[in-house]
């Protein structure tokens, strides 16, 4: 009997030592599209917020991946379950397909317009209004409602681009993304302002509801997550 009990106490050790191994090892894959100031293959640490996850992740045993490419690109890879989504914003659509990650940062969302016209009323009595979005980003509802001619784009510098050609008459974007853009082009930002924010959303870590280990993963990283001495912020 006593040969048993040492026989199981080996055994759990042994199993309790493959396990944690396994974990020390382990890989969290992640898809982002490439938007600065908050994530970037050309930001060091790969920018702030995978700066952030990477660490959080980190104080759980866990190490992070993280592959670059189109929003639309990353969201389909993402709920075909290949990798963690990093910034999503939360929506009655997406609450479908992914569970989340308390908040990451809450971020502003607005309109851009031609810095000749000096206001949103300026820019509305224009006739055949087209609105420039990014392609498979967040739309505010109201937004898309009154906007039904949009002009899709790969990300949100090519949709400002389309706005300085007048291709597009308004761009809805991120804020800061946007403003980070301006401030790296003088030639842009001579054309093109930002007028004001329409909406917050709070942008978070997600993983397809058909991953089997998402629950897993989002519970480790909002373990993570809490254990730092403070959150984002822009």
């Amino acid at each position: 009997m006593k040969g048993m009990r040492r026989f199981g106490w080996l055994l759990a050790c042994v199993l309790a030592s493959v396990l944690c191994s396994g974990s020390a090892n382990a890989t969290v894959h992640l898809c982002s599209a490439d938007t600065k100031p908050f994530y970037s293959a050309q930001l060091p640490q790969q920018g702030p917020v995978v700066d952030f996850i990477r660490r959080a992740y980190q104080s759980q045993g866990l190490t992070v991946s993280v592959e670059f490419m189109s929003w639309a690109q990353a969201q389909k890879q993402a709920i075909a379950g290949r990798c963690g989504l990093v910034g999503l914003w939360p929506s009655a659509e997406r609450d479908q397909l992914f569970v989340y990650s308390k908040p990451l940062m809450t971020m502003r969302l607005g309109y851009f317009a031609p810095r000749a016209m000096p206001s949103l009323d300026a820019v509305l009595r224009q006739p055949q209004l087209t609105l420039g979005v990014q392609r498979g980003a967040y739309l505010n509802a109201d937004v898309a409602k009154q906007f039904p001619n949009r002009l899709e784009s790969a990300d949100i510098a090519q949709a400002l681009q389309q706005l300085a050609k007048g291709r597009v008459q308004l761009v809805f974007a991120n804020r800061e993304a946007g403003l980070y853009l301006l401030s790296q082009s003088p030639q842009l930002a001579s054309q093109i302002r930002y007028l004001h924010d329409i909406e917050r959303k709070d942008a978070v870590l997600a993983f397809a509801r058909q991953q089997h280990d998402a629950p897993h993963l989002i519970f480790l990283f909002n373990q993570g997550m809490a254990s730092l001495p403070s959150l984002l912020s822009f």
